[in-house]
């Protein structure tokens, strides 16, 4: 997608999703079943922001205009379609762009949507000397779910995780940084600090620090 809408549609969720990374939908709402069709139809994103832990739901369970979300998160596209085993249109869409809300608005049918500004990345940088224990992590993760999807065979989802896997840039200070966010084991609020971070280099930091932090903790347990 090259041209970036100044509105799009939103799909407020308890997750965080980074750009590149994958997320698997059911989809039975009528205001998202409306904005999937209307995203297909023309090509555009959706936004997915994280759902803050305070936010209420009205007595049908769904979000209210007053629902609480980050002002920052991540435009995904629509990469496949599939219908689950409940029978419930399944959709599996990708991050790409990260922006800010400027203002939200609520459609007739409930949706929320969001005039937005695009946040640019940084420029291309290398994986520094000091990262490169991360990068190795992150292989080492790969090779785990590699493994793993290798056991279970095809994914029910429609999600091609193994093109995903084999398509990352491991030198690439974001790619690397965005992709370890995603799949190590954070807290969303920590994940959600990971994606409004502008610098690679300086996401790279934090979880270099959360990883030994975690090593630490490991180390300092009482036997059992």
């Amino acid at each position: 997608m090259q041209n970036w809408p100044d509105t799009i549609p939103l799909f407020p969720l308890r997750t965080v999703l980074f750009p590149g990374g994958i997320l698997p939908l059911r989809i039975f709402e009528t205001r998202y079943l409306n904005m999937i069709r209307d995203c297909s139809r023309g090509q555009t994103p959706f936004g997915v922001c994280l759902l803050l832990d305070d936010s209420e739901d009205d007595e049908s369970g769904q979000q209210t205009r007053q629902s609480r979300m980050t002002t920052v998160g991540t435009a995904a596209e629509i990469i496949d379609f599939n219908t689950t085993d409940d029978g419930l249109l399944g959709v599996v869409a990708r991050g790409t762009r990260r922006f800010r809300i400027a203002s939200t608005g609520v459609r007739h049918d409930g949706l929320i949507t969001a005039a937005v500004d695009w946040l640019e990345e940084g420029p291309e940088a290398s994986i520094q000397p000091q990262h490169a224990a991360l990068v190795e992590v992150l292989r080492q993760l790969h090779e785990q779910i590699s493994a793993k999807l290798r056991q279970q065979g095809p994914d029910r989802d429609g999600i091609d995780l193994q093109s995903v896997l084999q398509n990352c840039d491991y030198d690439d200070a974001t790619t690397v940084s965005f992709r370890l966010a995603d799949l190590l084991p954070l807290t969303v609020h920590d994940q959600q600090v990971l994606l409004e971070m502008r610098d690679a280099d300086e996401r790279l930091d934090s979880l270099l620090r959360a990883i030994s932090i975690s090593g630490e903790d490991n180390d300092g347990s009482s036997p059992g």
